[in-house]
Protein backbone atom coordinates (compact mmCIF):
# COMPACT_ATOMS: atom_id res chain seq x y z
CA UNK A 1 0.00 0.00 0.00
CA UNK A 2 1.60 3.30 -0.97
CA UNK A 3 2.31 5.61 2.16
CA UNK A 4 3.62 8.33 0.24
CA UNK A 5 2.21 11.18 -2.66
CA UNK A 6 2.92 14.15 -4.29
CA UNK A 7 0.29 16.42 -5.94
CA UNK A 8 1.59 17.58 -9.84
CA UNK A 9 -0.33 20.93 -10.51
CA UNK A 10 0.51 22.07 -14.12
CA UNK A 11 -3.10 21.22 -15.47
CA UNK A 12 -4.85 21.36 -12.18
CA UNK A 13 -4.58 25.23 -11.36
CA UNK A 14 -7.83 27.42 -11.48
CA UNK A 15 -10.58 28.25 -9.02
CA UNK A 16 -11.49 26.59 -6.13
CA UNK A 17 -14.23 24.18 -5.73
CA UNK A 18 -15.99 23.87 -2.74
CA UNK A 19 -14.09 25.72 -0.33
CA UNK A 20 -10.52 24.81 -1.29
CA UNK A 21 -8.36 24.79 -4.10
CA UNK A 22 -8.06 21.65 -6.54
CA UNK A 23 -4.43 20.77 -4.97
CA UNK A 24 -5.02 21.45 -1.50
CA UNK A 25 -8.29 19.44 -2.09
CA UNK A 26 -6.59 16.41 -3.07
CA UNK A 27 -3.74 16.23 -0.64
CA UNK A 28 -6.43 16.10 2.22
CA UNK A 29 -8.30 13.48 0.62
CA UNK A 30 -5.19 11.88 0.01
CA UNK A 31 -4.15 12.16 4.19
CA UNK A 32 -7.61 11.23 4.97
CA UNK A 33 -6.79 8.06 3.67
CA UNK A 34 -3.86 7.53 5.77
CA UNK A 35 -0.95 8.60 3.19
CA UNK A 36 1.36 11.06 3.58
CA UNK A 37 3.49 13.78 1.47
CA UNK A 38 6.60 12.78 0.52
CA UNK A 39 9.75 15.27 0.96
CA UNK A 40 11.28 14.65 -3.13
CA UNK A 41 9.94 12.34 -5.64
CA UNK A 42 12.91 9.59 -5.31
CA UNK A 43 12.84 7.47 -2.26
CA UNK A 44 12.89 3.71 -1.28
CA UNK A 45 8.80 3.22 -0.80
CA UNK A 46 6.08 3.14 -3.63
CA UNK A 47 4.76 7.07 -4.59
CA UNK A 48 1.79 8.34 -5.68
CA UNK A 49 1.29 11.42 -8.14
CA UNK A 50 -1.82 12.76 -7.97
CA UNK A 51 -2.77 14.93 -10.72
CA UNK A 52 -4.64 18.44 -8.77
CA UNK A 53 -7.27 18.38 -11.39
CA UNK A 54 -8.87 14.71 -10.75
CA UNK A 55 -11.74 15.46 -8.39
CA UNK A 56 -13.60 13.17 -7.05
CA UNK A 57 -14.94 11.95 -2.92
CA UNK A 58 -13.46 10.40 -0.62
CA UNK A 59 -13.75 6.90 -2.08
CA UNK A 60 -10.88 7.95 -4.63
CA UNK A 61 -8.46 8.88 -2.10
CA UNK A 62 -8.94 5.34 -0.23
CA UNK A 63 -9.01 3.69 -3.82
CA UNK A 64 -5.42 5.25 -4.79
CA UNK A 65 -4.21 4.20 -1.46
CA UNK A 66 -5.11 0.79 -1.65
CA UNK A 67 -3.45 0.50 -4.89
CA UNK A 68 -0.65 -1.72 -5.31
CA UNK A 69 2.03 -0.91 -8.16
CA UNK A 70 4.13 -3.46 -9.95
CA UNK A 71 7.48 -2.89 -7.67
CA UNK A 72 9.80 -2.06 -10.78
CA UNK A 73 6.93 -0.35 -12.75
CA UNK A 74 4.07 2.37 -12.75
CA UNK A 75 0.48 1.89 -12.41
CA UNK A 76 -1.55 4.40 -14.39
CA UNK A 77 -5.41 4.89 -13.23
CA UNK A 78 -6.95 6.52 -15.61
CA UNK A 79 -9.44 9.32 -14.96
CA UNK A 80 -12.26 10.55 -17.87
CA UNK A 81 -10.78 13.03 -20.09
CA UNK A 82 -7.92 13.77 -18.03
CA UNK A 83 -4.43 13.04 -16.86
CA UNK A 84 -4.45 9.58 -14.68
CA UNK A 85 -2.90 9.02 -11.68
CA UNK A 86 0.03 7.34 -11.62
CA UNK A 87 1.23 4.79 -9.03
CA UNK A 88 5.18 3.98 -8.96
CA UNK A 89 6.52 1.11 -7.65
CA UNK A 90 9.67 1.15 -5.15
CA UNK A 91 12.19 0.22 -7.35
CA UNK A 92 10.37 2.52 -9.94
CA UNK A 93 10.41 5.31 -8.21
CA UNK A 94 13.81 4.94 -7.07
CA UNK A 95 15.65 4.58 -10.34
CA UNK A 96 13.16 6.63 -12.52
CA UNK A 97 12.36 9.70 -10.14
CA UNK A 98 15.59 9.74 -7.96
CA UNK A 99 17.26 12.57 -9.17
CA UNK A 100 14.04 14.51 -9.72
CA UNK A 101 13.11 17.59 -7.65
CA UNK A 102 9.82 18.30 -9.50
CA UNK A 103 6.42 16.65 -9.09
CA UNK A 104 5.58 17.78 -12.36
CA UNK A 105 8.60 16.70 -13.84
CA UNK A 106 8.00 13.57 -11.89
CA UNK A 107 4.41 13.01 -13.04
CA UNK A 108 6.10 13.02 -16.71
CA UNK A 109 8.61 10.84 -16.59
CA UNK A 110 6.63 8.11 -14.53
CA UNK A 111 3.78 8.20 -17.37
CA UNK A 112 6.59 7.59 -20.00
CA UNK A 113 7.19 4.03 -17.99
CA UNK A 114 4.10 3.07 -17.13
CA UNK A 115 3.47 -0.65 -16.84
CA UNK A 116 -0.05 -1.29 -16.27
CA UNK A 117 -2.95 0.71 -16.81
CA UNK A 118 -6.80 0.22 -15.42
CA UNK A 119 -9.48 2.90 -15.49
CA UNK A 120 -10.58 4.57 -11.75
CA UNK A 121 -13.10 2.72 -10.58
CA UNK A 122 -14.26 5.56 -7.90
CA UNK A 123 -16.20 8.39 -9.74
CA UNK A 124 -13.96 11.58 -10.49
CA UNK A 125 -14.08 14.44 -12.93
CA UNK A 126 -10.92 16.36 -14.39
CA UNK A 127 -11.39 20.24 -13.36
CA UNK A 128 -10.07 21.84 -16.70
CA UNK A 129 -12.64 24.09 -17.36
CA UNK A 130 -15.88 26.02 -15.75
CA UNK A 131 -18.10 23.37 -17.53
CA UNK A 132 -15.69 20.18 -15.66
CA UNK A 133 -15.79 22.14 -12.47
CA UNK A 134 -19.43 22.08 -12.07
CA UNK A 135 -19.71 18.82 -12.97
CA UNK A 136 -17.48 17.95 -9.97
CA UNK A 137 -19.49 20.14 -7.84
CA UNK A 138 -22.12 18.35 -8.73
CA UNK A 139 -20.20 15.17 -7.80
CA UNK A 140 -18.84 16.60 -4.66
CA UNK A 141 -22.20 17.24 -3.38
CA UNK A 142 -24.32 13.83 -4.38
CA UNK A 143 -21.69 12.22 -2.04
CA UNK A 144 -22.52 13.46 1.27
CA UNK A 145 -25.84 12.06 0.96
CA UNK A 146 -26.05 9.00 3.42
CA UNK A 147 -28.04 5.59 3.02
CA UNK A 148 -29.22 6.32 6.13
CA UNK A 149 -31.55 9.40 5.48
CA UNK A 150 -35.13 8.98 5.89
CA UNK A 151 -37.46 10.03 3.28
CA UNK A 152 -38.07 13.90 4.02
CA UNK A 153 -33.77 14.04 4.82
CA UNK A 154 -33.45 12.70 1.17
CA UNK A 155 -36.65 14.90 -0.46
CA UNK A 156 -36.41 17.74 1.48
CA UNK A 157 -33.66 18.68 4.64
CA UNK A 158 -30.66 17.33 2.63
CA UNK A 159 -31.17 19.07 -0.73
CA UNK A 160 -31.42 22.05 1.60
CA UNK A 161 -28.88 21.31 3.62
CA UNK A 162 -26.57 21.10 0.62
CA UNK A 163 -27.56 24.82 -0.62
CA UNK A 164 -26.51 25.67 2.89
CA UNK A 165 -23.10 24.05 3.08
CA UNK A 166 -21.97 24.75 -0.01
CA UNK A 167 -21.82 28.20 0.81
CA UNK A 168 -20.71 27.66 4.52
CA UNK A 169 -17.51 26.33 3.18
CA UNK A 170 -16.04 29.59 1.87
CA UNK A 171 -16.52 31.38 5.45
CA UNK A 172 -14.28 30.01 8.59
CA UNK A 173 -16.91 28.65 10.53
CA UNK A 174 -14.99 25.26 11.29
CA UNK A 175 -18.02 22.17 11.82
CA UNK A 176 -17.87 21.68 15.28
CA UNK A 177 -19.11 25.59 15.79
CA UNK A 178 -21.48 24.72 13.65
CA UNK A 179 -22.84 21.87 15.49
CA UNK A 180 -22.87 24.49 18.56
CA UNK A 181 -25.08 27.18 16.55
CA UNK A 182 -27.25 24.40 15.24
CA UNK A 183 -27.66 23.09 19.02
CA UNK A 184 -28.33 26.76 20.00
CA UNK A 185 -30.93 27.37 16.96
CA UNK A 186 -32.40 24.31 18.98
CA UNK A 187 -32.35 25.37 22.38
CA UNK A 188 -34.26 28.98 20.71
CA UNK A 189 -36.69 26.76 19.46
CA UNK A 190 -37.33 24.96 22.81
CA UNK A 191 -37.51 28.42 24.32
CA UNK A 192 -40.18 29.46 21.99
CA UNK A 193 -42.15 26.66 22.74
CA UNK A 194 -42.39 27.19 26.62
CA UNK A 195 -43.50 30.29 25.75
CA UNK A 196 -46.31 29.32 24.37
CA UNK A 197 -45.33 30.47 20.62
CA UNK A 198 -45.71 27.17 19.00
CA UNK A 199 -45.84 27.48 14.98
CA UNK A 200 -42.50 29.82 15.42
CA UNK A 201 -40.80 27.60 17.55
CA UNK A 202 -41.87 24.35 15.17
CA UNK A 203 -40.27 26.34 12.21
CA UNK A 204 -37.30 27.32 13.63
CA UNK A 205 -36.93 23.75 15.09
CA UNK A 206 -37.46 22.78 11.69
CA UNK A 207 -34.75 25.02 10.50
CA UNK A 208 -32.15 23.10 12.88
CA UNK A 209 -32.93 19.80 12.16
CA UNK A 210 -31.91 20.94 8.17
CA UNK A 211 -29.32 23.10 9.60
CA UNK A 212 -27.95 19.67 11.55
CA UNK A 213 -26.68 18.24 8.47
CA UNK A 214 -24.24 21.26 7.78
CA UNK A 215 -21.86 20.33 10.05
CA UNK A 216 -21.29 16.69 8.70
CA UNK A 217 -20.95 17.76 5.49
CA UNK A 218 -18.58 21.04 5.96
CA UNK A 219 -16.48 18.60 7.71
CA UNK A 220 -16.81 15.85 4.71
CA UNK A 221 -16.24 18.68 1.97
CA UNK A 222 -13.03 20.02 3.70
CA UNK A 223 -11.88 16.80 4.85
CA UNK A 224 -11.84 17.52 9.17
CA UNK A 225 -14.33 14.99 10.60
CA UNK A 226 -12.94 14.17 13.69
CA UNK A 227 -14.54 11.78 16.62
CA UNK A 228 -14.74 14.54 18.55
CA UNK A 229 -17.30 16.23 16.19
CA UNK A 230 -19.25 13.15 15.74
CA UNK A 231 -19.83 12.83 19.50
CA UNK A 232 -20.38 16.43 19.68
CA UNK A 233 -23.08 16.11 16.79
CA UNK A 234 -24.35 12.77 18.14
CA UNK A 235 -24.51 14.12 22.12
CA UNK A 236 -25.98 18.12 20.98
CA UNK A 237 -29.31 15.92 18.94
CA UNK A 238 -30.16 13.91 21.73
CA UNK A 239 -30.29 16.69 24.27
CA UNK A 240 -31.92 19.28 22.07
CA UNK A 241 -34.91 16.36 20.93
CA UNK A 242 -35.68 16.08 24.89
CA UNK A 243 -35.73 19.51 25.60
CA UNK A 244 -37.81 20.50 22.58
CA UNK A 245 -40.66 17.88 23.75
CA UNK A 246 -40.05 18.88 27.48
CA UNK A 247 -40.59 22.54 26.65
CA UNK A 248 -43.07 22.09 24.28
CA UNK A 249 -44.47 19.95 26.96
CA UNK A 250 -44.60 22.75 29.48
CA UNK A 251 -45.75 25.50 26.88
CA UNK A 252 -48.96 23.00 26.14
CA UNK A 253 -49.40 23.15 29.98
CA UNK A 254 -49.28 27.00 30.18
CA UNK A 255 -52.02 27.39 27.15
CA UNK A 256 -54.16 24.68 28.32
CA UNK A 257 -54.26 25.24 32.11
CA UNK A 258 -54.63 22.61 34.13
CA UNK A 259 -56.80 19.21 32.74
CA UNK A 260 -55.39 18.51 29.97
CA UNK A 261 -52.42 20.95 29.82
CA UNK A 262 -51.33 18.52 32.66
CA UNK A 263 -51.63 15.78 30.59
CA UNK A 264 -49.78 17.26 27.78
CA UNK A 265 -47.25 18.00 30.42
CA UNK A 266 -46.59 14.43 31.62
CA UNK A 267 -45.96 13.36 28.62
CA UNK A 268 -43.57 15.37 27.32
CA UNK A 269 -41.92 14.67 30.90
CA UNK A 270 -42.47 10.68 30.07
CA UNK A 271 -40.91 11.32 26.33
CA UNK A 272 -37.76 12.53 28.13
CA UNK A 273 -38.20 9.29 30.06
CA UNK A 274 -38.41 7.26 27.25
CA UNK A 275 -35.64 9.04 24.99
CA UNK A 276 -33.51 8.43 27.90
CA UNK A 277 -34.32 4.53 28.21
CA UNK A 278 -33.25 4.63 24.44
CA UNK A 279 -30.15 6.69 24.59
CA UNK A 280 -28.76 4.44 27.23
CA UNK A 281 -28.77 1.30 25.08
CA UNK A 282 -27.80 3.59 21.72
CA UNK A 283 -24.49 4.98 23.60
CA UNK A 284 -23.93 1.48 24.61
CA UNK A 285 -24.03 0.35 21.54
CA UNK A 286 -22.03 3.06 19.96
CA UNK A 287 -19.36 2.94 22.43
CA UNK A 288 -18.88 -1.06 22.29
CA UNK A 289 -19.18 -1.28 18.76
CA UNK A 290 -16.88 1.61 17.96
CA UNK A 291 -19.33 3.51 15.75
CA UNK A 292 -19.54 7.68 15.79
CA UNK A 293 -22.79 7.90 14.04
CA UNK A 294 -26.37 6.95 15.86
CA UNK A 295 -27.99 6.81 12.57
CA UNK A 296 -25.43 3.94 11.37
CA UNK A 297 -26.89 1.83 13.74
CA UNK A 298 -28.84 -1.66 12.47
CA UNK A 299 -31.75 -1.78 15.10
CA UNK A 300 -33.77 -4.76 13.51
CA UNK A 301 -34.72 -7.08 16.09
CA UNK A 302 -33.79 -10.97 16.58
CA UNK A 303 -35.16 -13.47 14.33
CA UNK A 304 -36.08 -15.28 17.55
CA UNK A 305 -37.80 -12.27 18.89
CA UNK A 306 -41.71 -12.25 18.91
CA UNK A 307 -43.51 -10.90 16.03
CA UNK A 308 -44.97 -7.71 17.88
CA UNK A 309 -41.18 -6.89 18.52
CA UNK A 310 -40.03 -7.25 14.93
CA UNK A 311 -42.65 -5.20 13.29
CA UNK A 312 -41.42 -2.16 15.17
CA UNK A 313 -38.37 -2.85 14.69
CA UNK A 314 -38.39 -3.22 10.60
CA UNK A 315 -41.00 -0.34 10.61
CA UNK A 316 -40.90 2.40 13.81
CA UNK A 317 -37.53 3.36 12.62
CA UNK A 318 -38.91 5.02 10.00
CA UNK A 319 -41.56 7.40 12.52
CA UNK A 320 -38.88 8.36 14.84
CA UNK A 321 -36.57 9.31 12.86
CA UNK A 322 -35.51 13.00 13.30
CA UNK A 323 -36.06 14.44 9.98
CA UNK A 324 -39.62 12.78 9.57
CA UNK A 325 -41.12 14.16 12.94
CA UNK A 326 -39.60 17.22 12.97
CA UNK A 327 -41.59 18.10 9.80
CA UNK A 328 -44.40 16.17 11.30
CA UNK A 329 -43.78 18.87 14.83
CA UNK A 330 -43.94 21.58 12.16
CA UNK A 331 -47.21 20.60 9.95
CA UNK A 332 -49.24 19.81 13.50
CA UNK A 333 -47.97 23.54 14.71
CA UNK A 334 -49.32 25.04 11.68
CA UNK A 335 -52.56 23.41 11.86
CA UNK A 336 -53.09 24.74 15.23
CA UNK A 337 -52.89 21.42 16.85
CA UNK A 338 -49.43 21.66 18.82
CA UNK A 339 -50.30 18.97 21.36
CA UNK A 340 -50.05 16.57 18.49
CA UNK A 341 -46.50 17.02 19.20
CA UNK A 342 -46.22 15.37 22.61
CA UNK A 343 -49.46 12.28 21.49
CA UNK A 344 -46.86 11.55 18.84
CA UNK A 345 -43.85 11.72 21.01
CA UNK A 346 -44.99 9.99 23.79
CA UNK A 347 -46.62 6.75 21.82
CA UNK A 348 -43.45 6.61 19.17
CA UNK A 349 -41.11 7.36 22.46
CA UNK A 350 -42.77 4.23 24.30
CA UNK A 351 -42.54 2.21 21.65
CA UNK A 352 -39.10 2.86 20.88
CA UNK A 353 -38.22 2.36 24.59
CA UNK A 354 -40.24 -1.02 24.24
CA UNK A 355 -38.05 -2.25 21.40
CA UNK A 356 -34.85 -1.54 22.59
CA UNK A 357 -35.43 -2.79 25.65
CA UNK A 358 -36.94 -6.04 24.12
CA UNK A 359 -33.90 -6.34 22.06
CA UNK A 360 -31.77 -6.63 25.14
CA UNK A 361 -33.69 -10.11 26.63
Amino acid sequence: MPGEFLIARHDGGGRGLLGLGNAERAGRMLAAAGMTVAKAPGGDSSLVLYPAEAVGPAGVGLEVAAAIPPPDGVLALTVPDGRPILVAGALARASLLGAEANPDRAWDLARGSVSEERPLASPAVAVVDDRSRRAARRLLLRSLRKPVDGVVSRTLNRPVSLAISSVLVWTPLTPNVLTVLTFLTAVAASALMASTHFMAGAVVMQFASILDGCDGEVARLRYRSSKLGSWLDTVFDDVSNIVFLVATGYGLRVAYGEGWGTVFLWMGVATGVFALIVLVQTYRRLLSGRVRDSGSLEWSADPDSDPFRRFLAKYLIHFVKRDTFYLCFLVAALAGLPWLIVVWSVVGGGLAALTTLGRQR
